[in-house]
């Protein structure tokens, strides 16, 4: 580990230099002044000479004092973390605490004390490690879940576009793992499985049991077509595989399925606790109303299936509750806002319904507060 020493006084460099020499210390640098310090730290170049694992700043120096030079240290991102101990024949509180002030992590008064040098320095190298420890560790987990996110957006469905329907989406993390997902598949000729699901909180936890239900509806859809059905499987998967017999919080997700039959013109559909589907036909706005409560909430769900009649051209936009809860503002406010919007981007593809939607989002709330997910379904 490398210590850098700034005192003008070469004396006191000497006996700081000459202690910690003896006690191990096997890379000590020595600055005359704030200065020097500051070109061996690089902070003009921003090309650093050393990588310091501690400081010792005396105080009194002429031109830039000790306190003006740990500011301006402090200031750089890349000594943020960096421990800064000040040396000091002061013994005015006054100095100590714009010495904290500006970033000091601990003081050192003269003349020395050999045991007291040592020990405050020890136990700061120390602090200082563990730091280091836990800053490549955040590191190592932040590139693991940037792996994770990328496998977890790749298993969304890509755009479907056929002659009779197309479908896109948007889906915004708040973190960057998320327990929204979505999933559309052509069930036969005439038909299509369209399902957006969200997962009770964020984070991993949220992300796993996502990919784990997407697996499931997977292989659902490919052997049951019929809404009611498939909600029932998932709520049996969900209260067995982690609410059964477990003593942690219960485990949920809301989720709206539906079938869309190009044949029949109907919908069928099933809203287990989610944010009601939005439905354009000649200009006005129908909304996919909750059919059940969330699944994996009971052992057992009641499920009703609803159908809809529809027309060409027809819009349907499913999304999660991420675009219509705001802070001082109700869910219902929300989704009246939303239908607005819809409207007023409903004449672009599936795309450029999305990405006007969450435009617009963005310009309103500036953050991301939870995750979103949104489906453009066209029928021209």
């Amino acid at each position: 580990m490398c210590i850098l020493i700034v005192d003008d006084s070469e004396m006191n460099r000497l006996v700081l230099h000459a202690l910690l020499e003896e006690e191990g210390s096997q890379e000590i640098v020595l600055a005359d002044s704030a200065m020097e310090a500051s070109r061996l730290l690089g902070l003009e170049t921003g090309e650093p000479l050393i990588d310091p694992s501690l400081i010792l700043m005396d105080i009194m120096m002429p031109g830039v004092d000790g306190i003006q030079a740990c500011k301006r240290i402090k200031n750089q991102p890349r000594y943020k973390d960096t421990p800064v101990i000040v040396v000091t024949a002061l013994t005015d509180s006054k100095y100590l605490e714009e010495a904290f002030a500006a970033g000091a992590h601990d003081y050192i008064l003269k003349p020395i004390k050999k045991i007291e040098l040592l020990a405050r320095v020890k136990a700061t190298l120390s602090l200082k490690e563990e730091l280091d420890k836990r800053k490549k560790r955040e590191q190592e987990i932040l590139e693991e879940l940037t792996i994770a996110r990328k496998v977890q957006q790749s298993v969304l469905s890509l755009p479907l576009n056929t002659s009779d329907l197309s479908i896109d989406a948007a889906y915004v993390p708040s973190e960057l793992l998320s327990g929204d997902m979505y999933y559309w598949t052509r069930l036969d000729q005439d038909r299509y499985g369209i399902a957006i699901l969200d997962i009770v909180g964020h984070g991993v936890s949220a992300s796993l049991i996502s990919m784990s239900v997407r697996s499931l509806l997977l292989d659902l859809i490919g052997r049951i077509t019929e809404p009611v059905a498939v909600i029932e499987q998932l709520n049996s998967f969900m209260w067995k595989m982690f609410n059964c017999n477990s003593s942690l919080r219960i485990q949920y997700f809301t989720c709206l399925y539906m079938v869309v039959d190009m044949h029949r013109k109907v919908l069928e559909y099933v809203n287990a606790g989610h944010p009601p589907g939005l439905i354009i036909q000649d200009k006005a706005v129908y909304q996919l109303d909750r059919t059940a409560v969330p699944v994996g909430v009971r052992p057992q769900i009641d499920v009703k299936k609803n159908l809809y009649s529809f027309q060409p051209p027809t819009d349907i936009l499913l999304f999660t509750d991420g675009l219509v809860e705001e802070p001082g503002r109700s869910i219902k406010e929300g989704i009246k806002r939303l239908s607005r919007i819809f409207q007023e981007n409903r004449e672009g593809n599936p795309k450029e319904i999305t990405s006007g939607i969450l435009r617009d989002y963005i310009q309103e709330n500036r953050k991301i507060i939870d995750d979103i997910c949104l489906i453009s379904i066209k029928i021209p």
